[in-house]
């Protein structure tokens, strides 16, 4: 073989600027659509699964062996590495004569490409999963005699196959690259919610110049000028908000859950971040143990004041029963999901309340109050615990506990079971309260975070934008051969405010007589 040369040439470089000067104009102000300011890369990219063996090579030496492939994948490069299609790399690309017909690219052109600016060896350690090939002398006269290389420093002079490149970075790589149609895990991309909407590329600023002077929107390009201009102070709603996954996920999401299986699937459909999980184990109090109820119920006791009861050796047992085996109650840890190790020790009560704040002399006759929250000294200006009960007094409990009879102990614990459920209801909540205000206030086009003192006046900011505002879209005509651009402005109606139609007191339908 006498060796190929696909160049990158100023063509390809034209029209990937033209591909994302129209894609600028076309992404609308909402920061989720274009996952950032334009200048930047986009804040999300799909994670590639891991697709190599480091410890094998393939039968060239040239790149680590395949463990998994794509399907959809392979239907858009041949076994060579070239792209199918219309698609072209963002770098050159060249097979080496008197050796395998398979492609390569320079390391160089791919961290450009990329907008890599750090060092070749830094390079092969944030992407591990492609093996660093360095030319030969024969290699590297073939190139020059090509005009591929030229004077490059004696680390640079590396080269990886383009398979490789394309299976780890997808359409970042391929001239006016879209997400998902021109990535290799297609599958992977849409399963984590993403889109061919999706940005893939950073935009240079003499193309983001040109796209504030063709748009009529001038925030499109930096919305935290906006908010700067404002006083007020924004929040990232990807912090918040998730988008709606495609339609084929949750199609898979609605047969697994039929089946039983929806706990291990993504939550179908536009959601909040942050929920609480319900399945998780909420434990009850214990105050007494079983050998204590058995005991009572036994001698007729269970209506008797347990500071009436005799102790006796079956007490003496009851009272060094373990309370770990409590009932068991959803919502368990809300407001505490790190103390799981000692919820499974002793219960709930056990782990909200400090080892040196527990006090014995509240445990009468094996039945166990030492939990329960007591005022001391860091606490007197507080009226409840973090579950919801009142902070006794160590005298008047210990008096009230005397006169408690088995059976009311046990509606105790179911007592106190409630408070704490509600407790932690009402504390999940509030946070998702402030969840979902914020997910409304992007859904309004408003921005997240924005607090009431701050709505009258962005309200305002927001509804005049709205009518200001115009719309462009772009699309090709076959039939004239041209592109036509189709320009949308927004005229209130009725209901929107400060241009309502009812002038009374009355509806325009009641009779004025």
């Amino acid at each position: 073989m006498s060796g190929s040369i696909l160049r990158f040439d100023k063509a390809l470089e034209e029209e990937h600027k033209l591909f994302l000067l129209k894609n600028s104009l076309s992404i609308p102000a909402e920061y989720i659509r274009s996952l950032g300011p334009l200048q930047e890369p986009p804040l999300k990219y799909p994670k590639v699964p891991h697709f190599v063996m480091k410890e094998r090579l393939t039968t060239d030496s040239d790149a680590y062996v395949l463990i998994k492939r794509d399907s959809q994948g392979e239907t858009k490069l041949n076994q060579n590495g070239s792209p199918i299609g219309s698609r072209n790399f963002l770098f050159t690309s060249f097979s080496f004569p008197k050796g395998p017909s398979t492609m390569y690219a320079l390391v160089r052109d791919v961290m450009a490409a990329l907008g890599i600016s750090s060092g070749v060896e830094n390079f092969f350690e944030q992407n591990s999963s492609l093996y660093p090939n360095k030319l030969s002398a024969d290699q590297e006269e073939f190139l020059r005699a090509h005009k591929v290389l030229d004077h490059v420093a004696p680390d640079e002079r590396y080269f990886v196959t383009t398979r490789s490149v394309f299976m780890l970075f997808g359409a970042q790589v391929i001239v006016a690259g879209t997400r998902v149609v021109d990535d290799y895990w297609e599958l992977s991309a849409r399963e984590q919610g993403f889109g061919p909407h999706h940005r893939v590329f950073s935009v240079p600023q003499k193309i983001l110049t040109l796209v504030k002077a063709l748009s009529m929107n001038s925030d499109v390009t930096k919305p935290e000028e906006v908010q700067a201009s404002s006083g007020m102070v924004w929040e990232n709603p990807l912090l918040t908000v998730s988008e709606q996954p495609s339609e084929d996920l949750r199609n898979e999401y609605g047969k697994a859950f039929w089946g039983g299986e929806h706990l291990a699937m993504i939550v179908a459909g536009q959601n909040i971040s942050g929920s609480v999980e319900l399945s998780a184990h909420y434990k009850m109090p214990k105050y007494h143990s079983r050998t204590i109820s058995q005991l009572a119920s036994q001698n007729g006791a269970q209506d008797t004041p347990i500071g009436e009861l005799a102790p006796t050796n079956l007490v003496t047992v009851g009272a060094s029963e373990t309370v770990s085996k409590s009932s068991k109650r959803l919502l368990n840890e809300i407001l505490e999901p790190s103390s799981e190790t000692r919820f499974a020790k002793g219960g709930i009560t056990q782990a909200l309340i400090p080892d040196d704040h527990h006090d014995a002399s509240l445990n009468i006759n094996g039945f166990k109050f030492d939990a329960l929250p007591l005022k001391i000294s860091g606490n007197k200006d507080q009226s409840y615990s973090l579950r919801g009960l009142p902070l006794y007094d160590k005298n008047k409990l210990q008096r009230r506990l005397l006169r408690l009879t088995p059976n009311q102990v046990v509606t105790l614990e179911h007592e106190h079971d409630a408070v704490f459920l509600t407790t932690g209801l009402q504390s999940a909540r509030e946070g998702r309260s402030i969840r979902w205000r914020k997910y409304w206030q992007h859904k309004a086009g408003l921005p997240v975070g924005l607090r009431r003192k701050d709505e009258t006046k962005a309200l305002k900011d927001f509804f005049d934008e709205e009518l200001s505002k115009v719309d462009k879209e772009i699309s090709y005509n076959d039939m004239r051969q041209m592109e036509e651009v189709r320009t949308t402005k927004r005229v209130p109606n009725a209901n929107f405010l400060g241009h309502s139609n009812i002038t009374g007191l009355k509806p325009p339908y009641v009779n004025n007589n």
